[in-house]
């Protein structure tokens, strides 16, 4: 009873100096469940989940849509009733026993912390032609590339892979909170067609006490191009030497890859604020990731240093990281997911490189020939690359190591003009992703 209490004057107290308050684009921050139409952002904003940093409340004139991160908290806390299972709380993967915790929120393990999914309802879409959803979660204490966690997201049992490409690579150090905006991959759109929404982010597999919260979840569904809050970021990328890289790939999640000058800079503008993992990239260098908090009206300067990559032999054919190569031998027949023994065969030989290099992360990305609708061809795609996963993780290659995405009919090598032509067009790539 007394902890309750004390819980409940922190909230208090803290709602005092929060920017507790309604707005025309999230509505009243206290409720757990808002939808809104035709808001400055989007057709429509549906939001779970109180707009309270953990029932810590805000410092004075803090906005947590500005892309600063939270200032440190106490842990661990308790949670309340009034919230919604399986946020304003600590979560603990759902394989992690309580022993060997890795990080402080760890040391408050009970059945409260395991991680369950989180409903949002999706009534006011029915009527609704859905061509674009984005995601904000405003999460806490991820720290994937530190403890070596490894965290699956599902919509709807399906996995949510942009979101998962984001969570692999944060690193919150301490315990503290920032916004993130992820791009639901289009073959997940038809979920949003569905009465709800089953959200669940867990670490399923690897036992480890890398604990984590969330505090909000708002969908942006059909956003309108103009940005509320937005801000830039201008890249200089260096050699080990301390001198300027020309044509780095420099990605940004949402924007089309921009390659550094002659001075080795370059700069995205008018980004949606938050967290963001940067990425560089250029063939005989190691890829660089780097968490950049995007905050409102300023531009936020980056430096990068490459490091020369790793080179490797597969099939005979040196490698780096970032190279591409076509799987050729693993090819579907039309809407078919099974793999063939050519397929499997294959398969064997990235198994070998693989168990021989350890230290090698890949992505396997799907293709399709262009009949039937892309969205099904995206979902088929991604399926295809997903059984590929399977056989080697079922050969024992940690599924860590492993990404998957699904493209659809994009990026065709031939004309899908003819039966020859669009079997070259469903096939398999596989990215040398991190040699370490």
């Amino acid at each position: 009873m007394m902890k309750r209490l004390f819980i409940i004057l922190i909230v208090l107290f803290c709602n005092q100096i929060a920017k507790s308050q309604t707005e025309a684009n999230d509505g009243d921050w206290k409720l757990n469940n808002v939808v809104l139409e035709n808001t400055q952002e989007a057709e429509y904003m549906i939001r779970v989940g109180d707009i309270d940093n953990l029932n810590f409340g805000w410092p004075a004139d803090f906005n947590p849509f500005c892309g600063k991160s939270t200032p440190r908290h106490k842990f661990p806390w308790q949670s309340i009733s009034e919230d919604i299972a399986g946020m304003d709380r600590i979560l603990l993967g759902s394989k992690f026993n309580g022993k060997g915790g890795t990080d402080g929120y760890s040391v408050a393990y009970s059945t409260d912390t395991k991680p369950v999914p989180i409903e949002i309802k999706l009534d006011k879409l029915k009527q609704s032609i859905i061509k674009e959803v984005k995601m904000q979660v405003f999460i806490d204490d991820f720290q994937s590339l530190t403890r070596k966690s490894s965290f699956k997201v599902t919509i709807n049992g399906k996995r949510f892979i942009e979101m998962e490409k984001l969570l692999k690579v944060m690193d919150q150090t301490g315990p503290i909170g920032k916004l993130i905006t992820v791009n639901v991959n289009p073959e997940l759109l038809p979920e949003f067609s569905k009465d709800k929404i089953s959200f669940l982010i867990d670490d399923p597999t690897t036992g480890i006490g890398d604990g984590f919260a969330i505090d909000f979840i708002k969908l942006l569904v059909n956003p309108k191009p103009e940005l509320i809050y937005k801000g830039g970021i201008k890249v200089l990328v260096k050699n080990q030497k301390g001198q300027p890289v020309d044509s780095v790939e420099v990605v940004v999640p949402g924007r089309e890859p921009i390659k550094t000058g002659a001075d080795g800079t370059c700069e995205f503008n008018d980004l949606q604020t938050g967290l963001l993992v940067l990425q560089a990239y250029k063939k005989n260098f190691a890829t660089f990731y780097k968490n950049v908090d995007v905050e409102c009206s300023k531009t936020v300067q980056v430096v990068l240093v490459l490091n020369p990559s790793k080179k490797l032999i597969y099939n005979g054919i040196s490698i780096s990281e970032g190279d591409k190569l076509t799987l050729s031998k693993i090819q579907f027949s039309a809407a078919s997911a099974v793999l063939s023994q050519e397929a499997k065969a294959e398969l064997n030989q990235i198994f070998t490189f693989l168990n021989t290099n350890k230290g090698v992360d890949i992505e396997l990305n799907g293709y399709t020939s262009s009949e039937g609708e892309a969205n099904y061809n995206r979902e088929l795609s991604l399926k295809r690359v997903e059984a590929c996963k399977t056989y080697l993780v079922e050969k024992k290659i940690d599924e860590k190591r492993i990404f998957t995405a699904g493209y659809g009919p994009e990026n065709p090598v031939a004309p899908n003009d003819t039966e020859e032509n669009r079997a070259k067009n469903r096939r398999v790539e596989m990215k040398i992703v991190r040699i370490r």
